[in-house]
C-alpha cells in the first residue's frame, strides 16, 4: 500500500512536536541515533535539527505505535559503537550487525527492509561486461563504509577507492565525471535523480550487495525494550514500514 502525501504525512508532522521534545521523567524520551554521515533521504543533518526525512519518520512511527517519546540524538559515524558501548543512545535504526559490532546490552529488531548496493554509471558504457572485469577504474565510495563483495578487488587494486563523506557526495562527483563509477544503494539512487528531473539520470549497472537492515534497542529495565519491538512487529505486520519506504523511493 503506498504512503500517500495526505494524512499519514500529515499525521507524523503533527507528531513531531510531541514525539521530539523532552518528556516528564515518568516518560523518559529514548534516545535515537541519527548518523552526521547520513544524507537524504534518510535524513538531512546539514542545517541544524534533522527531523525530515526516512529515519525521523522512521522514529515517529515507532514512537506513536509504543506510545514512547523520543529524543533525536547526531553522532558521527565513528562515534557511534562507542556510544552504544557507554550506553549513551537507546535505538538505532538502519543498520545491520555486519555494519559494526553491537554491544551484548543491544537487542537486535527483526529487519524492517533490504538495503541494495548497486555499481552506478552515468550511462551504460559500451563494452562494460560486469564488474569483475574493471581494471583501475576511479570507485566513488562512502568513508567508513565496508564493501566485503568487493574487498578482494580494492585491495589488489584493480579498482581504486575513492571516498567522500556522504553518499549524495558520490553521486555528485559521478555526475561531474570526476569519477568512473561509484557505489550507492537504491534508496538513494532513486532520490538523487528524483531531486534533478533535468538532468541525466545516474543508472545502476550491477548488484554489488544486499544487507537486511534493522533496528537495536539497549536491553536495560530502565528502556522499555519489548514494548518497542513488539510496536515494531505490529508496524511490519500492517505494512506500515513498507508505505513509509514508497514515500522515499
Amino acid at each position: 500500500m503506498p504512503l500517500h502525501s495526505g494524512p499519514r504525512i500529515a499525521c507524523l508532522g503533527l507528531l513531531a512536536g510531541c514525539l521530539l521534545q523532552p518528556s516528564p521523567a515518568s516518560a523518559e524520551p529514548l534516545r535515537s541515533a541519527v548518523l552526521e554521515s547520513w544524507t537524504m533521504p534518510l535524513t538531512d543533518v546539514s542545517h541544524g535539527a534533522p527531523e525530515r526525512g526516512l529515519i525521523p519518520d522512521l522514529y515517529r512511527l515507532i514512537a506513536a505505535e509504543s506510545q514512547t517519546p523520543i529524543k533525536l540524538v547526531t553522532l558521527p559515524r565513528a562515534r557511534v559503537e562507542i556510544a552504544l558501548d557507554k550506553a549513551q543512545v537507546d535505538l538505532l535504526c538502519y543498520s545491520s550487525p555486519n555494519w559494526l559490532n553491537a554491544p551484548h546490552h543491544f537487542i537486535w529488531s527483526l529487519p524492517f527492509m533490504t538495503q541494495r548496493d548497486q555499481l552506478i554509471g552515468r550511462e551504460r558504457y559500451a563494452g562494460f561486461n560486469g564488474l569483475e572485469h574493471l581494471d583501475g577504474a576511479k570507485l566513488g565510495t562512502v568513508l567508513g563504509y565496508h564493501y566485503p563483495s568487493l574487498q578482494e578487488q580494492l585491495s589488489s587494486a584493480k579498482l581504486q577507492r575513492v571516498d567522500s563523506r556522504s553518499q549524495h557526495q558520490v553521486l555528485e562527483m559521478l555526475r561531474a565525471q570526476r569519477l568512473d563509477y561509484g557505489i550507492s544503494n537504491e534508496l538513494s539512487l532513486h532520490w538523487f535523480n528524483r531531486q534533478s528531473p533535468t538532468k541525466p539520470a545516474l543508472i545502476a549497472l550491477e548488484g554489488i550487495q544486499e544487507e537486511p537492515v534493522a533496528c537495536l534497542i539497549r536491553d536495560d529495565p530502565q528502556v522499555p525494550a519489548q514494548k518497542v519491538l513488539r510496536a515494531m512487529v505490529r508496524l511490519q505486520q500492517r505494512g506500515e514500514f513498507e508505505s513509509l519506504l514508497q514515500h522515499y523511493r
